[in-house]
Protein backbone atom coordinates (compact mmCIF):
# COMPACT_ATOMS: atom_id res chain seq x y z
CA UNK A 1 0.00 0.00 0.00
CA UNK A 2 2.40 2.23 0.75
CA UNK A 3 4.63 1.75 -2.45
CA UNK A 4 1.44 3.07 -4.17
CA UNK A 5 0.89 5.77 -2.40
CA UNK A 6 5.04 6.91 -3.24
CA UNK A 7 4.65 5.88 -6.72
CA UNK A 8 1.55 7.71 -6.93
CA UNK A 9 2.97 10.91 -4.79
CA UNK A 10 6.60 10.62 -7.50
CA UNK A 11 3.83 10.16 -10.75
CA UNK A 12 1.95 13.77 -9.81
CA UNK A 13 5.52 15.69 -9.01
CA UNK A 14 6.76 14.08 -12.31
CA UNK A 15 3.35 15.36 -13.91
CA UNK A 16 3.83 18.76 -12.35
CA UNK A 17 6.80 19.23 -13.87
CA UNK A 18 6.25 18.00 -17.31
CA UNK A 19 3.95 20.26 -17.56
CA UNK A 20 5.50 22.90 -16.19
CA UNK A 21 7.65 22.25 -19.30
CA UNK A 22 4.53 22.62 -21.42
CA UNK A 23 4.29 18.97 -22.39
CA UNK A 24 0.89 17.36 -23.22
CA UNK A 25 -1.30 15.40 -21.19
CA UNK A 26 -1.34 12.71 -23.70
CA UNK A 27 2.87 12.58 -23.90
CA UNK A 28 3.13 12.26 -20.23
CA UNK A 29 0.18 9.53 -20.19
CA UNK A 30 1.86 7.17 -23.02
CA UNK A 31 5.50 7.61 -21.02
CA UNK A 32 4.45 7.20 -17.57
CA UNK A 33 2.36 4.26 -18.57
CA UNK A 34 5.30 2.73 -20.77
CA UNK A 35 7.44 3.43 -17.82
CA UNK A 36 5.38 1.59 -14.79
CA UNK A 37 4.47 -1.42 -17.66
CA UNK A 38 8.25 -1.81 -18.30
CA UNK A 39 9.76 -1.70 -14.26
CA UNK A 40 7.98 -4.80 -12.85
CA UNK A 41 8.96 -6.83 -16.20
CA UNK A 42 12.44 -5.52 -15.79
CA UNK A 43 13.05 -6.92 -12.21
CA UNK A 44 11.76 -9.85 -12.66
CA UNK A 45 13.55 -10.46 -15.82
CA UNK A 46 16.45 -9.37 -13.19
CA UNK A 47 15.39 -11.54 -10.19
CA UNK A 48 15.19 -14.90 -12.64
CA UNK A 49 18.74 -13.92 -13.54
CA UNK A 50 19.96 -13.99 -9.78
CA UNK A 51 18.25 -17.32 -9.53
CA UNK A 52 19.83 -18.97 -12.52
CA UNK A 53 23.38 -17.71 -11.29
CA UNK A 54 22.49 -19.27 -8.05
CA UNK A 55 21.19 -22.40 -9.72
CA UNK A 56 24.80 -22.84 -11.32
CA UNK A 57 26.68 -23.04 -7.97
CA UNK A 58 24.74 -26.93 -7.16
CA UNK A 59 26.06 -27.58 -10.84
CA UNK A 60 28.64 -29.36 -9.99
CA UNK A 61 30.22 -30.86 -13.85
CA UNK A 62 28.83 -27.88 -15.14
CA UNK A 63 26.32 -29.37 -18.28
CA UNK A 64 23.44 -27.82 -17.58
CA UNK A 65 21.48 -30.52 -16.37
CA UNK A 66 21.00 -31.12 -12.52
CA UNK A 67 21.99 -35.29 -11.44
CA UNK A 68 20.40 -36.89 -8.62
CA UNK A 69 23.60 -36.18 -7.05
CA UNK A 70 23.38 -32.77 -7.63
CA UNK A 71 19.59 -32.46 -6.40
CA UNK A 72 19.49 -30.99 -3.13
CA UNK A 73 17.06 -29.08 -1.00
CA UNK A 74 18.18 -25.36 -2.21
CA UNK A 75 18.18 -26.12 -5.31
CA UNK A 76 14.51 -27.77 -5.86
CA UNK A 77 13.58 -24.16 -3.39
CA UNK A 78 15.74 -22.38 -6.35
CA UNK A 79 13.75 -24.21 -9.39
CA UNK A 80 10.35 -23.58 -7.28
CA UNK A 81 11.12 -19.89 -7.30
CA UNK A 82 11.87 -19.64 -10.95
CA UNK A 83 8.98 -21.90 -11.84
CA UNK A 84 6.35 -19.88 -9.82
CA UNK A 85 6.31 -16.62 -11.52
CA UNK A 86 3.74 -15.48 -9.30
CA UNK A 87 1.64 -14.07 -12.12
CA UNK A 88 4.37 -12.16 -14.21
CA UNK A 89 3.63 -14.33 -16.94
CA UNK A 90 0.50 -13.03 -17.29
CA UNK A 91 1.38 -9.83 -16.54
CA UNK A 92 3.53 -9.34 -19.72
CA UNK A 93 0.29 -9.54 -22.00
CA UNK A 94 -2.12 -8.13 -19.76
CA UNK A 95 -0.79 -5.64 -17.64
CA UNK A 96 -0.08 -2.59 -20.10
CA UNK A 97 -3.89 -1.75 -20.07
CA UNK A 98 -4.06 -1.43 -15.79
CA UNK A 99 -0.70 0.59 -16.31
CA UNK A 100 -2.70 3.02 -18.27
CA UNK A 101 -5.56 2.91 -16.75
CA UNK A 102 -3.80 4.29 -13.46
CA UNK A 103 -1.91 6.96 -15.25
CA UNK A 104 -4.99 8.06 -16.66
CA UNK A 105 -6.45 8.42 -13.47
CA UNK A 106 -3.37 10.06 -11.72
CA UNK A 107 -3.62 12.71 -14.68
CA UNK A 108 -7.13 13.36 -14.07
CA UNK A 109 -6.54 14.17 -10.28
CA UNK A 110 -3.61 16.35 -11.14
CA UNK A 111 -6.04 17.93 -14.00
CA UNK A 112 -9.15 18.64 -11.97
CA UNK A 113 -6.71 19.91 -8.74
CA UNK A 114 -5.00 22.38 -10.60
CA UNK A 115 -7.89 23.31 -12.40
CA UNK A 116 -10.64 23.36 -10.36
CA UNK A 117 -9.25 22.89 -6.87
CA UNK A 118 -6.43 25.22 -6.59
CA UNK A 119 -8.48 28.22 -7.96
CA UNK A 120 -10.85 28.05 -5.67
CA UNK A 121 -8.42 27.82 -2.49
CA UNK A 122 -6.70 30.69 -3.92
CA UNK A 123 -9.39 32.77 -3.68
CA UNK A 124 -10.67 31.30 -0.72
Amino acid sequence: MYFLVGLSSLLLLCIFWLRKKKISYFKIIFFSSVILYLIPILAFQYESYKIKQEMKKYDINNDGFFSKEEMTYELEELENNLINDSGFGIFVFFGYPFCLLYTIMITLIFHVTTKFIKPKLLTF
